[in-house]
């Protein structure tokens, strides 16, 4: 089975009036991970996405940001379809280092 973890790598802030530290700007990783027959393969994938600085009833400080919400933030901007675009890419990539494709060999003609 494929795990999926999502890290944030850094984020960028903006300060607004009245407030400081608006997150603008989030730098993310994704890593997949599969186990076959006592065997670890990974794939992973850097991705940023920018959000708009905006005051809202739910406004968290910078300081009391944990990466869980922030995870939530990359999931909600990416959308359903764009979460699973990722991780299929990235489980694609485990199954073809688990499973090698075969590759077709050119070999010289026999009457050559």
């Amino acid at each position: 089975m494929k795990n999926y973890t999502w890290k944030i790598k850094s984020l960028q802030t903006v300060d607004e009036v009245n407030e400081t530290d608006f997150v603008t700007t989030i730098l993310y990783r994704v890593n997949c991970t599969e186990e076959v027959d006592g065997k670890e393969y990974k794939s992973s994938s850097l991705g940023s996405i920018v959000i708009e600085p905006k005051e809202e009833e739910g406004f968290v400080a910078y300081s009391d940001l944990t990466e869980e919400q922030v995870v939530g933030w990359i999931k909600s901007s990416l959308g359903t379809e764009g979460v699973e675009s990722i991780e299929k890419s990235l489980a694609s990539q485990v199954d073809n280092k688990s499973n090698p494709p075969v590759v077709p060999v050119v070999k010289p003609l026999p009457w050559s």
